[in-house]
């Protein structure tokens, strides 16, 4: 068994595919996407056999936040997508040997490695909790796309149905899907104002620039926009992988919450979905269960089946950890006393 840092991407596209659990960002295309973004940083570590067969695979990106200074208290790892093996034991040992010289090379880069899984995945964890991370509960919704559209509006919330239907008799509310980079500006304007008010540090634009540049062409990811009266009130970025829909990004302006335009965005995916193949979308997280999320309460109306794969976290150093967190507070005060004023 051999640990590497490069595969050919023909090798590693047909190990993601063939893969049960193989998800769009263990993709060389997801890859490339976070490769063009400033501060965002892809790894790639694969154990293969002897004829250079992936076993194993791990994609984590490395994410600086506040500006790249002091790195190894700023920057994160995060394994978006999870971590991807062949099923059996040969898998499971694969996983083992490679996440072992992962977490020695990386000790002193970041302050912790978070594995976010889009799948239940016990071996998986298993091996995880074996090597040092533990457990911590997260959330997510899936909703089944396999029924008829209108089966699917029937299944939501009737506050949640009344206002889909409002949204789609109403002139003044549009939903359209973004295809150029010239239309970029306007998508982005609700999802900055969303970050502002949550007070967390803001997702680039030039990471939605390489998606538009990569990842539209090869049909992986939907831009929508929501206006009203011509004016950018919401969005959505999608994520299409297999027969899968993952909720990647989305924002609205509170100035237009009457108009409902974040439940016409939604819908407006999850009708394209149900009319195009698609068998589940995946809402994209919805917070640790025990602690209150607005964004938890949203994603629940639409009717989707709760789930908790969790996320598995790995420091290596306590102390980093403690100071890294103290820092991420205050860049957050900062943010709401720039905001007030």
């Amino acid at each position: 068994m051999k640990v590497v840092r490069k595969l050919d991407e023909a090798v590693w596209r047909a190990f993601v595919d063939s893969v049960p659990g193989g998800n769009i960002f263990h993709t060389p295309e997801m890859f490339r996407v976070f490769s063009s973004v400033p501060g965002y940083t892809p790894h790639l570590w694969a154990a293969t056999d002897s004829a250079g067969t992936p076993l194993a695979l791990l994609t984590p990106v490395a994410v600086q936040v506040g500006g790249g200074l002091f790195p190894s208290l700023t920057t994160r790892l995060l394994h978006y997508g999870g971590l991807l093996a062949a099923p059996g034991a040969n898998g499971m040992g694969a996983l083992a040997h490679v996440l072992g010289e992962y977490l020695v090379s990386t000790a002193r880069d970041a302050v912790f490695s978070e594995v976010r899984h889009q799948s239940a995945c016990p071996d998986v964890s298993g091996v995880l909790e074996h090597a040092g991370f533990r457990f911590e509960p997260h959330l997510t919704y899936r909703l089944c796309l396999k029924d008829p559209a209108e089966q699917i509006l029937q299944g939501m919330g009737k506050r949640v149905r009344k206002g889909i239907r409002r949204g789609l008799r109403d002139p003044r509310l549009e939903v359209r899907e973004i295809r150029d980079l010239s239309e970029l500006d306007a998508w982005y304007a609700p999802l900055q104002s969303t970050y502002r008010q949550a007070r967390v540090p803001m997702a680039p634009r030039a990471l939605f620039e390489s998606a538009l540049r990569e990842l539209l062409p090869l049909g992986h990811v939907r831009f929508n926009l929501a206006l009203v009266d011509g004016l950018p009130a919401a969005c959505g970025a999608e994520l299409c992988f297999k027969d899968e829909i993952y909720g990647w990004y989305g924002g609205t302006d509170r100035e237009f919450s009457s108009f409902q335009p974040t439940e016409a965005v939604t819908w407006e995916i999850l009708d394209w979905g149900a009319r195009n193949g698609y068998s589940v979308y995946d809402f994209g997280g919805a917070g640790h269960p025990d602690k209150p999320y607005g964004v938890r309460d949203f994603k629940a109306k639409f009717g989707g089946a709760q789930h908790d794969f969790g996320r598995h976290l790995h420091v290596p150093s306590p102390m980093r950890f403690s100071v890294s967190r103290v820092g991420y507070a205050l860049v957050r005060g900062l943010a709401s006393v720039r905001r007030r004023n």
